[in-house]
Protein backbone atom coordinates (compact mmCIF):
# COMPACT_ATOMS: atom_id res chain seq x y z
CA UNK A 1 0.00 0.00 0.00
CA UNK A 2 1.20 3.37 -1.08
CA UNK A 3 1.26 6.42 1.71
CA UNK A 4 1.69 9.56 -0.16
CA UNK A 5 0.46 11.49 2.66
CA UNK A 6 2.71 9.65 4.71
CA UNK A 7 5.90 9.02 2.32
CA UNK A 8 6.35 10.85 -0.67
CA UNK A 9 4.64 13.79 -0.53
CA UNK A 10 6.14 14.10 3.05
CA UNK A 11 9.92 15.12 2.76
CA UNK A 12 12.05 13.34 6.04
CA UNK A 13 9.29 11.11 6.62
CA UNK A 14 9.76 7.71 5.46
CA UNK A 15 7.74 4.58 5.99
CA UNK A 16 10.36 3.34 8.05
CA UNK A 17 9.71 5.97 10.38
CA UNK A 18 5.85 5.06 10.54
CA UNK A 19 5.88 1.76 10.85
CA UNK A 20 6.88 -0.65 14.54
CA UNK A 21 3.69 -1.77 17.22
CA UNK A 22 1.14 -0.35 15.92
CA UNK A 23 -1.92 -0.52 19.05
CA UNK A 24 -5.41 0.46 17.89
CA UNK A 25 -7.30 1.74 21.53
CA UNK A 26 -10.73 -0.04 22.15
CA UNK A 27 -13.97 1.72 21.12
CA UNK A 28 -16.21 2.43 24.27
CA UNK A 29 -18.53 4.83 23.95
CA UNK A 30 -20.23 5.23 27.29
CA UNK A 31 -23.93 4.55 28.24
CA UNK A 32 -26.46 3.63 25.56
CA UNK A 33 -29.78 5.89 25.25
CA UNK A 34 -32.92 3.80 23.89
CA UNK A 35 -34.95 4.01 21.98
CA UNK A 36 -37.24 6.42 21.42
CA UNK A 37 -34.82 9.20 22.70
CA UNK A 38 -32.08 7.64 20.90
CA UNK A 39 -34.10 8.38 17.65
CA UNK A 40 -35.36 11.44 18.85
CA UNK A 41 -31.96 12.95 19.58
CA UNK A 42 -30.71 11.89 16.40
CA UNK A 43 -34.02 13.19 14.25
CA UNK A 44 -33.69 16.60 16.26
CA UNK A 45 -29.70 16.76 15.28
CA UNK A 46 -30.35 16.30 11.52
CA UNK A 47 -33.21 19.06 11.99
CA UNK A 48 -30.67 21.35 13.19
CA UNK A 49 -28.26 21.07 10.11
CA UNK A 50 -27.66 24.32 8.60
CA UNK A 51 -27.61 24.00 4.91
CA UNK A 52 -24.31 24.36 3.49
CA UNK A 53 -24.45 24.14 -0.45
CA UNK A 54 -20.08 24.71 -0.46
CA UNK A 55 -17.34 25.51 1.15
CA UNK A 56 -13.80 26.76 0.68
CA UNK A 57 -11.14 26.38 3.57
CA UNK A 58 -6.99 26.78 3.99
CA UNK A 59 -5.59 24.29 6.40
CA UNK A 60 -2.03 25.01 7.75
CA UNK A 61 -0.85 21.23 8.86
CA UNK A 62 1.79 19.65 10.58
CA UNK A 63 2.35 15.89 10.44
CA UNK A 64 4.28 14.25 13.06
CA UNK A 65 6.03 11.10 13.27
CA UNK A 66 6.09 8.45 16.25
CA UNK A 67 10.46 9.49 15.99
CA UNK A 68 8.97 13.41 16.48
CA UNK A 69 10.29 14.19 13.16
CA UNK A 70 7.63 16.67 11.76
CA UNK A 71 6.90 18.04 8.26
CA UNK A 72 4.19 21.11 7.59
CA UNK A 73 2.01 21.94 4.75
CA UNK A 74 -1.11 23.08 3.83
CA UNK A 75 -4.40 21.76 2.42
CA UNK A 76 -6.81 23.27 -0.02
CA UNK A 77 -10.41 22.06 0.48
CA UNK A 78 -13.27 22.59 -1.78
CA UNK A 79 -16.47 20.86 -1.39
CA UNK A 80 -20.30 21.41 -2.63
CA UNK A 81 -23.25 19.28 -2.56
CA UNK A 82 -23.83 16.53 -4.39
CA UNK A 83 -21.19 14.73 -2.83
CA UNK A 84 -18.31 16.89 -5.00
CA UNK A 85 -15.01 17.10 -3.02
CA UNK A 86 -11.42 18.37 -3.76
CA UNK A 87 -8.04 18.52 -1.78
CA UNK A 88 -4.71 19.93 -2.80
CA UNK A 89 -1.58 19.41 -0.68
CA UNK A 90 0.78 22.71 -1.46
CA UNK A 91 3.85 23.44 0.02
CA UNK A 92 4.18 26.24 3.29
CA UNK A 93 5.16 28.74 0.56
CA UNK A 94 3.93 28.60 -3.10
CA UNK A 95 0.38 27.65 -4.94
CA UNK A 96 1.86 24.79 -6.99
CA UNK A 97 -0.08 21.67 -6.27
CA UNK A 98 2.15 18.52 -4.68
CA UNK A 99 -0.90 16.30 -4.67
CA UNK A 100 -4.32 16.37 -5.46
CA UNK A 101 -7.64 14.72 -5.07
CA UNK A 102 -11.14 14.91 -6.97
CA UNK A 103 -14.63 12.90 -5.18
CA UNK A 104 -17.83 13.11 -7.26
CA UNK A 105 -20.06 10.85 -5.84
CA UNK A 106 -18.58 7.13 -6.25
CA UNK A 107 -16.25 8.45 -8.61
CA UNK A 108 -12.32 9.99 -7.37
CA UNK A 109 -9.24 10.42 -8.90
CA UNK A 110 -5.71 10.27 -7.22
CA UNK A 111 -2.72 12.81 -8.75
CA UNK A 112 0.64 12.51 -7.38
CA UNK A 113 2.44 15.22 -8.78
CA UNK A 114 5.36 14.55 -7.64
CA UNK A 115 5.55 10.87 -9.23
CA UNK A 116 3.17 11.81 -12.21
CA UNK A 117 0.75 9.17 -11.11
CA UNK A 118 -2.68 8.81 -11.27
CA UNK A 119 -4.76 6.58 -9.45
CA UNK A 120 -7.99 6.18 -10.52
CA UNK A 121 -10.89 3.40 -10.85
CA UNK A 122 -11.04 3.05 -6.70
CA UNK A 123 -13.71 3.34 -4.68
CA UNK A 124 -13.58 6.68 -2.73
CA UNK A 125 -12.50 4.84 0.20
CA UNK A 126 -9.55 3.42 -1.48
CA UNK A 127 -8.75 6.70 -2.61
CA UNK A 128 -8.44 8.92 0.59
CA UNK A 129 -6.86 6.02 2.29
CA UNK A 130 -3.85 6.62 -0.13
CA UNK A 131 -4.27 10.04 -0.21
CA UNK A 132 -4.08 10.53 3.61
CA UNK A 133 -2.26 7.70 4.41
CA UNK A 134 -4.86 6.05 7.23
CA UNK A 135 -7.85 4.27 6.87
CA UNK A 136 -11.99 4.80 7.32
CA UNK A 137 -11.44 8.51 6.20
CA UNK A 138 -14.79 9.52 4.34
CA UNK A 139 -15.87 12.77 2.40
CA UNK A 140 -18.77 12.98 4.86
CA UNK A 141 -15.84 12.84 7.69
CA UNK A 142 -13.82 15.66 6.25
CA UNK A 143 -16.84 17.95 5.35
CA UNK A 144 -17.79 17.49 8.67
CA UNK A 145 -14.54 18.38 10.35
CA UNK A 146 -14.43 21.24 8.90
CA UNK A 147 -18.22 22.67 9.19
CA UNK A 148 -18.05 21.65 12.81
CA UNK A 149 -21.74 19.65 11.96
CA UNK A 150 -22.44 16.03 11.56
CA UNK A 151 -23.82 15.00 8.37
CA UNK A 152 -27.37 13.88 8.01
CA UNK A 153 -27.60 10.54 9.57
CA UNK A 154 -29.91 7.40 8.63
CA UNK A 155 -31.47 7.23 12.27
CA UNK A 156 -32.64 3.88 11.90
CA UNK A 157 -29.00 2.41 11.97
CA UNK A 158 -27.07 4.70 14.54
CA UNK A 159 -26.59 3.88 18.16
CA UNK A 160 -26.88 6.41 20.61
CA UNK A 161 -24.33 7.12 23.69
CA UNK A 162 -23.69 9.32 26.38
CA UNK A 163 -20.00 8.97 27.04
CA UNK A 164 -20.09 12.38 29.68
CA UNK A 165 -22.61 15.25 30.22
CA UNK A 166 -23.10 17.40 27.95
CA UNK A 167 -21.89 14.89 25.48
CA UNK A 168 -23.99 12.74 22.98
CA UNK A 169 -22.38 10.51 20.59
CA UNK A 170 -23.89 8.80 17.42
CA UNK A 171 -22.22 5.36 16.50
CA UNK A 172 -22.86 4.33 13.07
CA UNK A 173 -21.08 1.39 12.57
CA UNK A 174 -21.83 0.66 9.60
CA UNK A 175 -19.98 3.96 8.20
CA UNK A 176 -17.22 3.05 10.94
CA UNK A 177 -17.97 6.15 12.41
CA UNK A 178 -19.16 8.01 15.75
CA UNK A 179 -20.13 11.07 16.02
CA UNK A 180 -19.72 13.11 19.52
CA UNK A 181 -21.44 16.26 19.62
CA UNK A 182 -22.11 18.79 22.32
CA UNK A 183 -25.65 18.39 23.72
CA UNK A 184 -26.33 21.92 23.98
CA UNK A 185 -24.85 23.62 21.14
CA UNK A 186 -24.70 20.38 18.48
CA UNK A 187 -21.39 21.38 17.29
CA UNK A 188 -19.28 18.23 16.49
CA UNK A 189 -16.92 17.74 18.91
CA UNK A 190 -14.62 15.13 17.88
CA UNK A 191 -15.44 11.74 15.43
CA UNK A 192 -13.94 8.36 16.03
CA UNK A 193 -12.70 6.05 12.91
CA UNK A 194 -13.76 3.08 13.24
CA UNK A 195 -12.20 -0.54 12.15
CA UNK A 196 -13.95 -3.23 10.39
CA UNK A 197 -15.31 -4.56 13.72
CA UNK A 198 -16.34 -1.35 15.11
CA UNK A 199 -14.68 -2.12 18.20
CA UNK A 200 -11.50 -0.89 17.82
CA UNK A 201 -10.68 2.97 16.94
CA UNK A 202 -8.14 3.34 13.99
CA UNK A 203 -7.93 7.63 14.38
CA UNK A 204 -9.69 10.17 16.07
CA UNK A 205 -9.94 13.69 14.89
CA UNK A 206 -10.89 16.19 17.16
CA UNK A 207 -12.42 19.87 16.70
CA UNK A 208 -11.37 22.07 18.79
CA UNK A 209 -12.04 25.92 18.92
CA UNK A 210 -9.92 28.59 20.85
CA UNK A 211 -9.97 32.50 20.54
CA UNK A 212 -12.15 32.08 17.22
CA UNK A 213 -10.18 30.04 15.56
CA UNK A 214 -10.54 26.62 15.03
CA UNK A 215 -8.03 23.41 15.00
CA UNK A 216 -8.59 19.68 14.28
CA UNK A 217 -6.02 17.35 15.91
CA UNK A 218 -5.92 14.07 14.06
CA UNK A 219 -4.53 11.12 16.50
CA UNK A 220 -3.60 8.35 13.73
CA UNK A 221 -3.39 4.60 15.29
CA UNK A 222 -3.63 2.53 12.02
CA UNK A 223 -2.04 1.86 9.64
CA UNK A 224 0.82 3.76 11.06
CA UNK A 225 1.21 5.91 14.35
CA UNK A 226 1.21 9.16 13.96
CA UNK A 227 -0.37 12.86 14.36
CA UNK A 228 -1.33 15.69 12.69
CA UNK A 229 -2.85 19.29 13.55
CA UNK A 230 -4.53 20.99 11.37
CA UNK A 231 -5.23 24.86 11.99
CA UNK A 232 -8.28 27.09 9.50
CA UNK A 233 -6.47 29.72 7.90
CA UNK A 234 -9.08 30.97 5.40
CA UNK A 235 -12.79 29.66 5.43
CA UNK A 236 -15.97 30.35 3.40
CA UNK A 237 -19.39 29.02 3.58
CA UNK A 238 -21.34 29.02 0.11
CA UNK A 239 -19.38 30.75 -2.20
CA UNK A 240 -19.38 30.17 -6.14
CA UNK A 241 -18.14 27.03 -6.70
CA UNK A 242 -17.72 25.38 -10.45
CA UNK A 243 -17.98 21.85 -11.27
CA UNK A 244 -15.02 22.26 -13.52
CA UNK A 245 -13.27 22.28 -10.26
CA UNK A 246 -13.69 18.60 -9.36
CA UNK A 247 -13.35 17.35 -13.21
CA UNK A 248 -9.96 17.22 -13.33
CA UNK A 249 -8.52 15.22 -16.57
CA UNK A 250 -5.16 13.12 -15.91
CA UNK A 251 -2.39 14.74 -17.54
CA UNK A 252 0.09 13.33 -20.37
CA UNK A 253 2.68 11.59 -20.00
CA UNK A 254 1.16 10.25 -16.13
CA UNK A 255 1.27 6.68 -15.05
CA UNK A 256 -2.17 5.10 -14.89
CA UNK A 257 -2.81 2.63 -12.02
CA UNK A 258 -6.02 1.04 -10.29
CA UNK A 259 -6.33 -0.41 -6.72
Amino acid sequence: MRHPLLAALIVGIVVSNLTGCVTTPPFVPGGLIAPPDSQALCESLNARRERINSFRTLLNATVSAANNEAVSFRYAVVGKSEGKLRIDVLPQEGAYTLALITVRGAEALLLDTQAKRATEGCSVSEILERFLGFEGMTPAAVQALVLGQVPAMECARVAVHQPEEGRVSFVDRAARLAWEVDEASGELVQVHVLDSTGTAVTALAKRERAHGAVAIIVDIHKPVRASAELSVSKFSKNPEVSDELFEIPVPAGYERERC
